[in-house]
Parts: structure tokens; sequence; C-alpha cells
């Protein structure tokens, strides 16, 4: 068909490597310091999609029902600032969740293409074991983000 939509894929960045990621507590923030999205990053792309890996072992232990990772954007203005930091009292800028499955092994998940801040970003991920869980996410993780938009 002509004029079909047509995602196009910018260049993947890795925002955590697996070598530089620590562990994350229960309900602990963790920035994603390896990378960040700036705006000469396939400028104009106005949507990402998200990569989660957790490191072979994945947990402490197994996560329990519930058990989530969510994403955060600290968007970067036009002048090149980046505040505030995401943390506790300051959780705005969602970006996705990942709904996690209650075993103690290497999950890998991918969102779909959701709405990136087009001037660039740092990221930060969320881990809340569900329930009464304790469980962190073993050190070794990675997050990467693709660039993407639609064209025809």
């Amino acid at each position: 068909m002509a004029n079909e939509a047509i995602l196009t894929l910018g260049t993947e960045l890795i925002l955590e490597t697996t070598a530089s990621s620590g562990s994350i507590s229960d309900a602990a923030f963790s920035e994603c310091d390896s990378d960040d999205r700036q705006s000469t990053d396939d400028a104009g792309y106005p949507l990402g999609i998200f990569e989660f890996s957790t490191e072979t072992t994945g947990f402490s232990a197994a996560p329990t029902a519930g058990a989530a990772i969510h994403i955060y954007e600290q968007k970067i203005n036009s002048d090149g600032n980046d505040a505030p930091d995401v943390d506790s009292s300051y959780e705005n800028d969602y970006v996705y969740t990942f709904n996690v499955d209650p075993a103690d092994a290497q999950q890998h998940f991918t969102s779909p293409p959701v709405p990136i801040n087009r001037g660039g970003g740092k990221y930060w991920v969320k881990w809340v074991d569900g329930g009464a869980g304790t469980a962190s996410v073993d050190a070794g993780w990675e997050l990467r983000l693709t660039p993407v938009t639609y064209g025809t």
C-alpha cells in the first residue's frame, strides 16, 4: 500500500551498561548514568522504545506478585539544564512500567514506542517488589533506548 506509516528507528543508546549498574533495593531509584539522550541524538524523534534486561541471576530472591520496574525521564531543556532529579518526593515525568515475573531468573522487557522529550533526557529506574516483598535487582542490569518516529 502507498503511504503506509513506517516506524523509523534511530541509533540505540545504552543508558546504563551491565558493567556500571549496581543493585537496586526495593522502592529505590537508580539514575542511568552510562549515557543520556541529547538533542542531537536523532533530533526530532518524539518516541522511544526502552529495553530492560536483568543480570543472568535476576534478583536477590524471587520477586513477589505485582513487582514492577518503572522508568522515569528527567527532561533536558533547550538551555541544556535537567533539574530536578527523580526521587521519592519527585516521581514526575513517568515514562513506562515493566511488570516483572515473580521468578528469580534473568528477564528481558521491551516497551512499545512511548513519548520521550525531543530535546533529550536522563533516565531513571525505580524497582518496586510487589506486596510485602523485599527483593532487590541484582547488579549487572541494563537499560537501552532506541529513539523512533513514524514516516511514510
